[in-house]
């Protein structure tokens, strides 16, 4: 029975968690940092996040990176987003999202 309980407990926390990363019904800067967190936009398109174990400098995210990265196709660099998105609405930004040709190596 003991089992049982404790299985319930962890259930309904887990469903609580998932429940509270659900999409928010309106957008929100907190939620558009969380999606580039776990999209990986950081890892790339913001300077010196890796060696800062994840901390994003506010002044430094997602204005690309001078590393390039080098292969057959020759080297690419990480863009700076927030001049591609600034002038864009939340439909236009998706658009892009979604009809883009990415260089190598995005996506990995």
């Amino acid at each position: 029975m003991l089992r049982i309980l404790s299985l319930a407990a962890v259930l309904l926390a887990a469903a609580g968690t998932i429940a509270s990363a659900a999409e928010p019904t309106a957008p929100s800067v907190d939620y558009g940092k969380t999606v580039s967190i776990v999209g990986g936009c950081h890892d790339c398109h913001t300077p010196g996040y890796s060696e800062a174990n994840g901390a994003i400098d506010p002044a430094m995210a997602l204005k690309g990176n001078p590393v390039g990265f080098r292969g057959p196709w020759g080297t690419t660099y990480a863009m700076n987003l927030r001049i591609l998105a600034d002038g864009m609405s939340e439909d236009d930004w998706v658009k892009f999202l979604k009809s883009f040709t990415a260089r190598p190596p995005m996506p990995y």
